[in-house]
């Protein structure tokens, strides 16, 4: 039986995944389009804009990041539906 602490904190992993994943999609997206778009690198920061290549390294950056607190920790299946769905 595995111990309850380590679910726990497969699931924050899984948040945070999620989270990550969810802020790849603008960024890679408008930068795929060669749109400038807002990024943490922008000048001034939270106000300005980044090119469109930072913001597709920025979306990779963080499709990288989702994929190893997803993939990479605990048994999450990408082929099971029940586990991609929740």
């Amino acid at each position: 039986m595995e111990c309850p602490i380590l679910n726990w904190l497969h699931d924050i992993s899984y948040l945070f995944g999620g989270a990550f994943l969810a802020n790849a999609v603008p960024h890679f997206v408008s930068g795929m389009m060669g749109r400038a778009f807002q990024s943490p690198f922008a000048k001034p920061p939270g106000q300005g804009l980044s090119s469109s290549t930072i913001n597709v390294l920025w979306g990779f950056a963080n499709f990288v990041f989702a994929y190893l607190l997803i993939a990479c920790v605990g048994n999450f299946n990408f082929h099971a539906a029940d586990q991609v769905i929740a």
